[in-house]
């Protein structure tokens, strides 16, 4: 076993060592190549076959001084182009951002000036050492041509995006519905758009297919808080608690920007009466909003001992509710009439 072992590093130092001399002798080549076309005119003359193939490719002296004119003319327009991007580029940011145009057309823009500026450093760089620009130019056009007539779907996403970006259909940080995905804008690119959703999963949807949008971030949005109480509870005594103490929730709530009110019974349940509470917030702190009033009401609830229905088995229920007073019925009737008159601009829609 040890002896074949001992064979195998052999044959691998052989063919390692083999490999090595093989390569030595290759680069050697190439070096002598390179150095017999550098002095090929004082090997073989001007007049060689060998010097005038050749030796040209390395006659590096003066193919630059030919060059270097068009060279530092080139570098010059190359650093210009340069800074002249640069200075746009500052100057579109810090203007965009004065007309409050957004994240989104400041970063578009500033694409395609860099993108711009890219593509014209290139053709002066290729005009400086011989390239015929002109006809280059009339090949790229036929190019982008024929990708232009197998690419459709690409210039369609390109100026759907364009339309997105210039209308402010949304903007990065918008919170929208897109083709049924809900989430947070997370970048308009010139071919597609990003959307996270609550749990970071990333949507990438092109532009051309974005059919079906919903922008809920224009507006505000709606927390609602629905929470039953036993038909055997007074009515009038919770809607009494909820006259003192709703506005007191709603003080310890952060991000509500309107509420929240109390809209009254919203159903007649199997298992008790449902209320409903609202509150009007951004769209980015509805659910927070609405698990923080559903905390609230079910402590104030414990806190009055209103009871909250539960599927349970009752066997002799002894429960004696308490009723309200001449004070609470008159307060609940206030109440009730106060948040109906304050909410009534909030929504019609909601039953």
């Amino acid at each position: 076993m040890s002896e074949n072992i001992k064979n195998e590093k052999k044959k691998k130092s052989k063919a390692e060592i083999t490999a090595i001399i093989i390569n030595v002798l290759l680069y050697m080549s190439i070096i002598a190549f390179i150095l017999v076309g550098v002095f090929a005119e004082k090997l073989f003359g001007p007049d060689n076959i060998f010097t005038q193939n050749i030796g040209s490719v390395f006659n590096v002296k003066g193919n630059l001084m030919d060059k270097l004119p068009n060279i530092l003319k080139s570098i010059t327009y190359i650093i210009l182009v340069y800074f002249l991007s640069k200075i746009a580029r500052y100057v579109l940011n810090k203007m965009l951002s004065i007309l409050n145009k957004g994240k989104t057309v400041i970063n578009l823009l500033d694409s395609f000036i860099k993108y711009g500026c890219g593509i014209a450093i290139i053709f002066l760089f290729l005009g400086a050492v011989g390239v015929d620009t002109t006809t280059l130019l009339a090949s790229a056009g036929i190019l982008g041509l024929a990708v232009g007539l197998g690419a459709q779907s690409i210039i369609e996403d390109v100026i759907a995006g364009l339309f997105l970006v210039f209308e402010k259909t949304f903007v990065v940080g918008d919170v929208v519905i897109a083709n049924g995905f809900r989430g947070t804008i997370k970048e308009v690119g010139i071919r597609t758009t990003k959307i996270v959703d609550i749990g970071g999963d990333t949507k990438v949807i092109n532009n051309s297919k974005i059919t079906d949008i919903i922008n809920m971030t224009n507006h505000l949005s709606l927390a609602v808080c629905e929470v039953e109480i036993e038909y055997g509870e007074s009515l009038e005594r919770v809607e009494a608690v909820l006259a003192e103490k709703l506005e007191e929730i709603g003080s310890r709530i952060t991000g509500i920007v309107e509420g929240p009110f109390y809209k009254g019974v919203g159903a007649l349940n199997t298992n008790g009466v449902s209320l409903k509470i609202i509150a009007n917030c951004h769209e980015k702190d509805k659910f927070q909003i609405r698990r923080e009033l559903n905390r609230e009401i079910k402590l104030l609830f414990d806190e009055y001992n209103i009871d909250m229905p539960y599927p349970h088995i009752v066997v002799n229920d002894n429960t004696v509710f308490s009723k309200a007073t001449s004070e609470d019925k008159a307060k609940a009737r206030e109440f009730m009439l106060k948040h109906k008159e304050m909410s009534k601009h909030i929504e019609n829609d909601i039953h």
